[in-house]
């Protein structure tokens, strides 16, 4: 009987082995729900700037294409709660160097460049973890973009609609990392000058989470 019941401990034994060899790896690995909470971080981004300048009087219509993509750091900080495998966050984004110029088409008044000086978001944030700490999201808000002409105008201010999809992944219990793209779209009446604008964005980020919810 005891030989019977040999490999019967002896599975009891690999087991337990096993499972206390695998609680200290465990440890430093992020656990479900670690994107959860209060963050802050920074953003590396490469964006672009498109659109076009159209007179109500006269109804001429001037183009400005991207110079390519143009390369900055920004600012985020927001806040998230994950249910059942879904995540629901708010956000806000601040970026303001890096944004894309783009080259005026030659009409009428306007000639050189438009440049987006100043772009924020803010944004609900729904997402599904794919994986116990890779998260699939997507961003929709309102926001501003800050564009100006040299020469010539000063810098006014477009109201946009922000949209977006990314990916985060939450390294340890504190860190996570993303890649995400956004698009933010807009127009707006100055004087006799509607503009027309849209910008996108590439971002790569790295957040700290620095107040948990649980």
């Amino acid at each position: 009987m005891k030989f019977i019941n040999q490999p019967k401990n002896i599975t009891k034994f690999v087991v337990t082995m096993a499972l206390a060899a695998a609680i200290p790896m465990q440890s430093n690995a992020a656990e479900p729900g670690s994107l959860d909470g209060v963050y802050a971080g920074l953003t590396l981004n490469g964006s672009q700037l498109d659109g076009d300048i159209t007179s109500k009087t006269t109804s001429n219509k001037t183009d400005f294409d991207s110079n390519g993509l143009e390369a900055g750091i920004g600012f985020e900080a927001g806040l998230g709660r994950s249910f059942h495998g879904f995540y629901i966050g708010a956000s806000y984004q601040y970026l303001d160097n890096g944004l894309g110029d783009a080259d005026l088409g030659s009409s009428g008044n306007w000639a050189g460049k438009v440049e987006a000086d100043k772009i924020w978001n803010a944004s609900v944030i729904p997402g599904y973890y794919v994986t116990r700490n890779l998260l699939a999201y997507g961003r929709f808000g309102i926001g501003q973009i800050e564009v100006s002409t040299n020469p010539g105008s000063g810098s006014e201010d477009i109201d946009t609609v922000t949209y977006g999809l990314g990916m985060k992944y939450a390294m340890t219990d504190m860190l996570s990392a993303s890649l995400e793209y956004k698009r933010s779209t807009g127009d707006e009446v100055f004087g006799s000058n509607e503009w027309d604008v849209d910008s996108q964005s590439v971002l790569f980020g790295i957040q700290y989470r620095y107040c948990m919810m649980k």
